[in-house]
């Protein structure tokens, strides 16, 4: 018989077990007496029998499988017992060793209240706990579906905007707000479109009145209106452009963020000098803000020329560049960007975000002099007696990537040198460089672009391993080894097996081969819901249902033993044919 997971805190799988063990006893007793002889039942005490002793034991056999439907069996036939006695006037109060004998299935019941899977088990969610973590779904994948937010979203999408505003402000303005509600409102709003904006400037005009000079960052009030100049970003209305300015020096954090990202957003040349503003302050979440809404606007294509120049200007001139100022540069005026950041001063001047320029120039296709790269990789690429720091070995990475249109000796003899380089980052960038040399500018998106347009049968072998050995590594890197077997990628763990052999990963293999060996049989299932039910019986690594399985496996999978992007890559090279886009059909 399948027994309920020993799950929950320490003291209560110790308690599982005592109850257990004493269940067992009082079952055995139970039988003896029930055998012992003696006159035949009258009607009344078949019935009172029904509930004492049969009810109550089969409460307890039931407990070993499902602690709140056995326990709650045992309990509820102890008290009919009591209840009957007293009604059929079998003579006062039964005495305390009825209850003796059900406690071990009482307290069964009692270790199923304090577990979370016990209750998934009859499909509730504990009381106490609002959203399903991740071993829970390994223990009870069923609960994957979450029924209640699917419910939720049906309701709101049902509702018309002028309610969906309404009852996006009373969420968001909870003290115990779920973001997650928030967020279906926030998301039913702005579908709504255009529909929504008059609703939502008179939320912003009610909530700009009713700021005072005592408003708290964090305050329900200040959570509304954040939600509200969110909703209204994705339409940005011109006419919201004074209101939400005003709210630039309010004490929320997020409220002043929220604010910024609108007013980039809007592609408004009225927001122009507000913007202006923003960039002589040292407010951090103003500035996040604005990138933010410069990639909003990007990405919409709402901005005219003059919106565009101009802050472009105003970009170029900041002096703390993030991480995406690079890029945002050169998609504001590729002219202009690519011009100001291939410049020799500029590169060679030791930039702060060099590792962020380089990148940004490699990913857009734009060509640096051959010069600059090669004295670039010679200032930065060091030996191992004076290590690299993760920004330089990635600024030597994308410096190499630029090379590799250039087919001079000199640039040839960087990239040659690039792969014996000790450092990770810097040979991952000399793999690619060859690659991009062989006519291949990257592998893996032109096999999963080739799967999704053809169909999995149109691929060929070589395409098939670098999609498997893909797809397990953006599973592991993601949620581990157990998100791998429970999604459907799991279903392909054979394929994944097989690329792991050809590409050439013995490391990452052999680490992979422990994993399915845990499975019963040796092997997972390929069917979906019979191998996550495999995997609920895996233990953690500490031998407890309650942690996720193949931890251990996943911290030895992180430190990459093989190097799987360089083995990818050139394994990609190797079969050229495979993977330049002039081949597609």
């Amino acid at each position: 018989m399948l027994l309920a997971p020993n799950c929950g805190p320490r003291p209560v799988k110790v308690l599982r077990w005592l109850a257990r063990a004493t269940s067992v006893v009082s079952l055995a007793l139970l039988a003896m007496f029930a055998t012992s002889g003696g006159d035949a039942p009258s009607a009344n005490e078949w019935v009172l029998l029904a509930f004492f002793p049969i009810g109550v034991a089969i409460g307890m056999i039931v407990a070993w499988r499902s602690e709140l439907v056995g326990g709650a069996l045992t309990l509820a036939s102890l008290v009919i017992f009591h209840i009957l006695v007293a009604s059929l006037g079998s003579g006062g109060f039964p005495g305390f060793w009825f209850a003796a004998f059900a406690a071990p299935g009482i307290v069964l019941l009692f270790c199923g209240l304090a577990t979370p899977l016990a209750w998934y088990q009859i499909g509730l969610s504990p009381p106490w706990q609002g959203r399903v973590g991740f071993v829970d779904a390994i223990r009870n994948p069923g609960l994957l579906g979450d029924p209640h937010t699917a419910r939720r979203r049906e309701r709101i999408a049902s509702l018309p905007v002028e309610s969906l505003v309404a009852e996006m402000l009373r969420a968001s303005r909870r003290a115990d707000a779920d973001r997650w509600e928030v967020l279906d409102y926030t998301v039913a709003i702005q579908n709504t479109g255009e529909h929504a904006v008059p609703h939502l400037m008179a939320a912003l005009e009610k909530a700009t009145a009713e700021r005072t000079p005592a408003d708290t960052e964090d305050s329900p009030a200040a959570n509304g209106l954040a939600q509200i100049i969110d909703c209204l970003e994705s339409e940005a209305p011109k006419e919201a452009i004074p209101l939400v300015s005003r709210h630039l020096d309010h004490p929320d954090d997020w409220v002043r963020r929220n604010a910024a990202q609108f007013l980039a957003s809007s592609g408004h040349d009225e927001a122009l000098e507000i913007l202006a503003s923003i960039f002589k302050t040292d407010d951090c979440s103003l500035e996040d803000g604005v990138v933010n809404g410069l990639l909003a606007v990007l990405r919409t294509k709402r901005a005219g020329p003059s919106f565009r120049r101009r802050m472009f200007d105003l970009l170029a001139a900041w002096k703390r560049w993030n991480y995406q100022t690079p890029g945002i540069l050169l998609d504001l005026d590729r002219a202009r960007g690519a011009a100001l950041l291939t410049g020799h001063s500029l590169l060679l001047g030791k930039p702060k975000k060099l590792r962020n320029i380089l990148e940004a120039l490699h990913k857009r296709g734009i060509s640096v002099d051959e010069s600059v790269l090669l004295e670039l990789v010679g200032s930065i690429e060091i030996h191992d007696e004076n290590p690299l720091s993760d920004d330089n070995a990635t600024a030597v990475k994308f410096a190499i990537q630029l090379l590799a249109p250039h087919s001079s000796s000199a640039a040839t003899a960087a990239i040659e040198q690039g792969t014996k380089s000790p450092w990770k980052n810097v040979r991952e960038g000399a793999a690619r460089a060859l690659a991009a040399r062989a006519g291949i500018e990257d592998p893996y998106r032109f096999v999963w672009d080739r799967s999704k347009k053809l169909g999995d049968d149109a691929l060929t072998l070589p395409q098939r391993h670098v999609r498997e050995a893909t797809r397990l590594q953006d599973e592991v890197e993601n949620g581990g080894f157990a998100q791998y077997f429970l999604n459907s990628s799991g279903d392909h763990w054979r394929e994944a097996q097989e690329a792991l052999i050809a590409i050439g990963c013995q490391g990452d293999l052999a680490i992979f081969r422990k994993t399915l060996a845990a499975f019963s049989g040796g092997a997972p299932s390929v069917d979906r819901d019979a191998r996550r039910a495999q995997l609920a019986r895996i233990p953690g690594d500490d031998g407890d249902l309650d942690s996720p399985p193949f931890e251990a496996a996943c911290s030895q999978y992180y430190k990459d033993p093989d190097e799987r992007e360089v083995l990818l890559i050139r394994y990609a090279i190797a079969h050229a044919d495979h993977f330049r886009a002039a081949k597609e059909p």
